[in-house]
């Protein structure tokens, strides 16, 4: 059915009317560790296989490249978990019959046919020869990692995350992996000496295809469309815009949340007119009475002797109707304020 190898297998096996479950399944996998249960059911025409695994640093290019026709594509050291099921007698049938949740965790590896960083530099302009004139042909992924929900062989994910050689980025989107066609939403975010090192505030897609943060990162969200074999990259015109809107930018420790400010942007100011006004209103009388009820208290503190002889002798203040009186009066300035209304037209002369 594939070409996976396992070597020191060990599991416990069970037959019940033709339903084959191994569990537990232990086993060497590609210069790491495999283990989980995997469940047979022959009964169909065609077997279904349920798998519960998880590996443990497992060479990524010989697993994938075993159960799949992705071939050659994704290098590093794999921990993965798997939860899936599907019914297939080829590799290529398996995934287009995937079915489950993949989480995945690859360090030190690199994904061929795909220099990440060359296709940014054309689509922010970056100053020439900052990165090279010829593309490497591949993307080094220092980490990357991901959850996939997969129905019928396509993975949709919404976290999926790496560092790269001088950034990172945060991606969401789709994979065929029948196919091997992509759409996937990536905002990567160049660390501040990556970022100086192309060109900075003045690569030419400045404010266009590229913004930077108040900590002088570039960050430039793209869509990567196409193939495995043949990317295409454009900018992302509508989270570019989002992100002008709200003022707000990933930073290269985060780049999944929009924690940061837009270098360059300054805040809008808010509006002191309508419901403010009011609430400036009530503001004053609430203040006036506070600082009014504030002094009369320290008056009592400072001289207590004299307190009660001062409450018999004068009347006592009412400062909410000083308050309101104060406010009434200022209305009425600012009516008196108003120009008088024009005076009628004359009538025609006969």
């Amino acid at each position: 059915m594939t070409d996976l190898v396992m070597t020191n297998a060990h599991s416990n096996v069970s037959l019940d009317h033709r339903l084959v479950r191994l569990n537990p399944v232990t086993a060497d996998l590609y210069g790491g560790k495999e283990a989980g249960t995997i469940a047979i059911d022959m009964r169909p025409g065609q077997p279904v296989y349920a798998v519960n695994l998880t590996t443990d640093k497992v060479d990524a290019n010989k697993l994938i490249s075993s159960v799949s026709s992705m071939k050659q594509m994704l290098y590093g050291l794999l921990t993965s978990n798997v939860n899936a099921s599907f019914s297939s007698t080829s590799a290529t049938s398996i995934m287009q019959g995937l079915n489950g949740s993949l989480a995945l965790n690859l360090s030190n590896g690199k994904l061929a046919n795909f220099d990440l960083l060359h296709e940014l530099a054309s689509v922010g302009q970056f100053v020439a020869g900052s990165l090279g004139t010829v593309p490497k042909g591949f993307t080094n992924l220092v980490q990357l990692s991901g959850n996939f929900d997969v129905r019928n062989g396509v993975a949709q994910t919404d976290n999926l995350k790496a560092v790269l050689d001088g950034g990172t980025f945060a991606a969401k989107g789709l994979v065929n992996l029948a196919n091997q066609s992509v759409n996937m939403h990536i905002t990567a975010v160049l660390n501040k000496a990556m970022s100086q090192g192309v060109g900075g505030t003045q690569i030419g897609g400045f404010m266009n295809t590229a913004l930077a943060n108040n900590q002088g990162e570039l960050v430039m969200p793209v869509i990567v469309t196409g193939t495995f074999q043949h990317p295409q990259v454009a900018p992302d015109v509508q989270q570019l815009a989002q992100m002008k809107l709200q003022n707000l930018l990933p930073t290269s420790k985060n780049p999944g949340a929009l924690t940061n400010g837009i270098l360059g942007i300054l805040g809008k100011n808010q509006s002191t007119s309508g419901d403010n006004a009011k609430d400036g209103g009530i503001s004053r009388i609430v203040g006036v009475l506070g600082g009014k009820k504030q002094r009369q208290n320290q008056q009592q503190q400072s001289n207590p002797t004299d307190a009660g002889s001062m409450d018999q002798q004068q009347p006592q203040p009412n400062p909410l109707g000083d308050v309101l009186n104060q406010v009434l009066n200022e209305k009425k300035k600012q009516q008196h304020q108003q120009p008088p209304p024009a005076p009628p037209p004359n009538p025609p002369q006969r």
